[in-house]
């Protein structure tokens, strides 16, 4: 599995962002072949993602796009959590169904 982390911030996957919120990916946790293809859509280190709209698939924004994620993309994506920012009931449970 490739990993890649910054060691100063908190760390979730993109599942505990908040709708609305953005943050800044410090790795993938994935296979090489997904990751590979997480990098391909722009999701690399040091980029800014935006929760749009929560659930499966999520959509976020990315690099002046949006794309949307499956539940296991979704944890894939590792990045920083500002205090206060995540949604501790979303962390290790499934994402909630939104319209």
């Amino acid at each position: 599995m490739a990993e890649t982390r910054s060691k100063s911030a908190p760390r979730d996957s993109v599942r505990g962002l908040k709708a609305g919120r953005s943050s800044i990916i410090v790795g993938i946790a994935a296979e090489h072949l997904s990751a590979k293809r997480l990098a391909d859509m722009g999701f690399v280190t040091g980029v800014r993602v935006k929760m749009v709209r929560r659930g499966n698939p999520c959509i976020v924004g990315i690099g002046g796009t949006f794309v949307g994620l499956g539940a296991a993309n979704q944890t894939c994506v590792l990045i920083e959590i500002p205090d206060g920012e995540a949604d501790s009931d979303c962390q290790a449970g499934p994402a909630p169904n939104q319209p």
